[in-house]
């Protein structure tokens, strides 16, 4: 994990790793309440907590210590190096600095050969193009393969009690 200074000369990264277990089943089990409250509405409960998070620091550092914990990790693996991200006045806490490295498209998107955008020339961006039009034509192709066989499909008929392999292979064969 990397060493990530808040404004006050601590590390976010000490933040993350002494969360202590007591605050994170706290997170635990006022996030499901949440969700519960809100008919399980994703947004409306991160709503919730958030309201609940602004009288209570400690669930508040268990929160900002999880999601930086979750956009380490990721940026990490993305970049494949160990990041040091100095928060500024405006973001103590390092959450901003830390989630923005999310965002960074040169070093995060990767292509399909393999190369990130940043690093990708005219050719690695040809292929690309390729491989995602190869992707959607055969997503064409599946799709109407699907609707083929739901057009032959009886209501509440299994594709199994109606279609063999052999009459599957057909279908298939047809499409082209």
């Amino acid at each position: 994990m990397s060493a990530m200074t808040d404004s006050a000369g601590s590390t976010l990264q000490s933040a993350v790793a002494d969360i202590e277990p007591a605050a994170a089943t706290k997170l635990s089990v006022i996030a499901d309440e949440c969700l519960a409250q809100s008919n399980y509405n994703r947004e409306k409960a991160i709503q919730l907590l958030q309201s609940r998070a602004a009288d209570d620091p400690v669930l508040a550092r268990a929160i900002i210590a999880s999601a930086s914990r979750y956009f380490i990790r990721q940026a990490e693996f993305f970049t494949r190096q160990k990041l040091r991200v100095v928060p500024n006045k405006d973001d103590a806490s390092g959450l901003q600095a830390v989630a923005r490295l999310q965002m960074r498209w040169l070093d995060m998107e990767l292509l399909p050969n393999g190369v990130r955008l940043g690093d990708a020339l005219q050719v690695d961006l040809k292929h690309a193009i390729e491989t995602k039009h190869d992707e959607i034509k055969g997503l064409k192709r599946n799709a109407a393969f699907y609707s083929e066989i739901m057009r032959k499909l009886p209501v509440n008929k299994r594709v199994r009690d109606q279609f063999t392999d052999k009459q599957l292979e057909r279908l298939w064969e047809n499409l082209s």
